[in-house]
């Protein structure tokens, strides 16, 4: 059961978070936790039983009858808040089994016993219906078990409580315009998140050494934490000392971490969007650089010539002016020169405009036309 003791356990550098052996950047957990926004409403429905069995157990009241409620209490949890990177520690064999060994019937029978022997008749009693009682390991394993418990109870009872506590006060930063470190301070120091950092509970391990992908060597500070709330709040305070910090992508509207570059304000993952003809679907930057080109191009003079001719025939066609066999070769001839011109910026500034006017224009149309005709 001590390996439960280290689950909330990190290792950090100065631009790195390492869990369980993986590289993340410092803030990684804080964005992660951002881009999960359903798990508030979800953690809702835990909030009642959460409180008052996390209650029971940090206070020692709990019973042999209350270990399956905690038991698929602590599984709910790990199920809801699975793909959090954190609580993905929980999810490996050997951690499941550790977990199952808490709820086991040799336990249930050790709390069992101290239950009724306030009631039973005399001490020999007691030993009589309970004989392991005469061990020395008897007292031991009691304390092992509440303590781990209780531990328990911090890190995954309270969850939901710490995760809506995170997301409600780190969200509104996360979406200002501006939450780098220099914007951000005034907001950190508000009394909520003094109290916070004066609560936090975590101790320093070991200075250990950590071997980077590229061969090196870097010193690390190996944290362990009790809660997750500790854990993401460290993370997000270390991400802003380094310069990162989260960020709302203008395009596809999921948090990323800015690592470099103050006035970053789209990610690297993909849009939702796709071409119209099918095909590859957009990234963001892509789909950024599509739309600022298509607004570039509808304020640039050279479509608003073309827009206004376009106007004029579709007018004339109405009016009876011209027929819909030229109205149709006059929208493709101006097709032509607005192509023509965004290609070419000699033509565009000296020559077209004064053909787009409506009688050059119409008169090259009928020439177009007639040359169809003979040929």
């Amino acid at each position: 059961m001590e390996a439960l003791f280290q689950n909330f356990t990190a290792e950090f550098t100065d631009r790195h978070l390492y869990l369980r052996g993986k590289k993340y950047p410092l803030g990684a957990l804080c964005v992660e936790m951002l881009r999960h926004s359903e798990l508030v409403e979800k953690g809702e429905a835990f909030l009642p039983e959460g409180r008052a069995l996390e209650f029971e157990v940090r206070r020692g009241a709990f019973t042999s009858n209350d270990l399956d409620a905690i038991r698929t209490y602590i599984f709910d949890i790990l199920k809801t808040y699975r793909e959090l990177k954190p609580l993905q520690m929980f999810q490996t064999p050997e951690q499941i089994g550790n977990l199952n060994a808490l709820f086991n019937e040799d336990i249930r029978t050790v709390l069992q016993s101290v239950e009724e022997k306030p009631f039973m008749e005399s001490e020999e009693a007691w030993e009589r219906k309970f004989p392991f009682v005469k061990y020395p390991a008897y007292q031991t394993c009691y304390e092992n078990t509440v303590r781990a418990l209780i531990h328990i109870s911090r890190m995954l009872l309270g969850l939901p409580m710490d995760f809506r506590f995170l997301f409600n006060h780190i969200h509104p930063i996360a979406d200002a315009y501006s939450c780098d470190e220099k914007h951000t301070t005034e907001m950190l120091l508000r009394p909520v998140f003094n109290d916070l950092k004066a609560n936090a509970a975590s101790s320093l391990l070991s200075y250990t050494e950590i071997q980077t992908s590229k061969g090196k060597t870097e010193i690390g500070r190996r944290i362990c934490f009790e809660t997750y709330l500790d854990l993401v709040f460290t993370d997000y305070y270390e991400g802003l000392r380094c310069g990162h910090y989260p960020r709302k992508c203008i395009v596809c509207g999921k948090y990323f971490l800015v690592t470099s570059g103050h006035e970053q304000k789209i990610c690297n993952g993909y849009s939702g969007f796709r071409p119209k003809n099918g095909g590859r679907m957009y990234s963001c930057k892509q789909y950024a650089a599509l739309k600022y080109k298509t607004r570039a191009e509808k304020d640039s003079p050279v479509t608003k010539i073309y827009t206004t001719r376009r106007g004029g025939i579709r007018q004339d066609v109405n009016r009876g002016n011209i027929t819909e066999e030229f109205a149709e070769r006059a929208k493709l001839l101006a097709e032509e020169k607005r192509d023509r011109a965004r290609r070419d910026p000699e033509y565009a500034n000296h020559q077209y405009e004064k053909e787009m006017r409506k009688r050059p224009f119409y008169a090259e149309v009928e020439r177009h036309m007639q040359a169809q005709r003979e040929g």
